[in-house]
């Protein structure tokens, strides 16, 4: 009897005991979600009151002072001006961009529409996008993926997405007359597309901020731009959806290198009339 009773005994400290380790692991896992949630909230709150003020100051200032004082300046004087404003607009309208993807991305009111994609007419036309981003700094953009045709499955909105945002990375941190390349190699499994520049880089240990929530890194571009960060967070999870990976090289006052991969998958019903590369 004394036997039956320590082994029941012993029973159930086990089972409180393994209950314990499952709360606990609960909580642990609560806690994570937790962590991330106030990061995200700080990254949203530092974008909204620093990153995204900056740009609205720099409008009103130079909007104001075109109204007061418009006809003592000059036609020169009135056009720079008129720059400095459009820049500053383009510059909230791709973080606010951003924003909107990011916040849908979180909310997971993203859905994956995979549909057979001509890759090399979507950098192309992304190219063209943010080529007067470029000619103002006299940056030349190079689409090495233009020399064969390459299609497959895709979600075009999201990879759209992801080539804009790494180009426009790239020529925010391109000083003067400087290049940026985009390239595609295949793998036996993978399509990897790269985005190089030969702008300022990206020092060793700040690598690894680049694609966190939890980590506040920004720097600013080559004329001074901002720079948040968030879309190279954006690219990573819209990469990421695709089952794809995204990574950096840099080195400091080098350049930098911005890969992201993308399975081979497509159609077979297409395969056919036409090949995924």
């Amino acid at each position: 009897m004394l036997k039956e009773l320590v082994e029941e005994r012993t029973k159930e400290i086990n089972m409180k005991n393994q209950l314990l380790v499952d709360q606990t692991e609960e909580l642990t896992v609560q806690r994570d979600e937790l962590t991330k949630i106030n990061a995200v909230k700080d990254k949203l709150f530092s974008i909204i009151s620093h990153d995204l003020r900056s740009p609205f100051t720099t409008l009103k200032g130079f909007i104001e002072l075109i109204r007061s004082r418009y006809d003592g300046y000059g036609d020169k004087e009135r056009k720079d001006m008129l720059g400095i404003i459009g820049e500053s607009t383009d510059r909230v309208y791709e973080l606010l961009d951003n924003l909107l993807n990011w916040s849908r991305s979180q909310s997971g009111k993203i859905q994956l529409k995979m549909e057979l994609t001509n890759l090399t007419s979507l950098i192309n036309d992304k190219i063209f996008l943010v080529n007067y981003q470029a000619s103002v700094k006299n940056i030349s953009i190079e689409n090495g993926c233009a020399t064969e045709e390459i299609n497959l499955m895709i979600d075009p909105r999201l990879i759209s997405v992801v080539i804009q945002n790494l180009l426009t990375n790239a020529i925010k941190f391109t000083g003067q007359n400087g290049k940026v390349t985009v390239s595609c190699i295949r793998t036996a499994e993978n399509l990897i597309v790269s985005v190089s520049d030969n702008g300022v880089g990206i020092a060793e240990e700040n690598i690894k901020k680049i694609f966190r929530h939890d980590v506040q890194f920004s720097s600013r571009g080559t004329d001074n731009e901002t720079g948040t960060g968030l879309g190279l967070m954006i690219s990573k999870d819209f990469v990421e959806r695709h089952g794809g990976k995204i990574w950096l090289e840099s080195e400091l006052n080098k350049g930098s290198v911005f890969f992201f991969s993308l399975p081979l998958i497509h159609d077979e019903q297409d395969n056919h009339e036409t090949s995924p590369v």
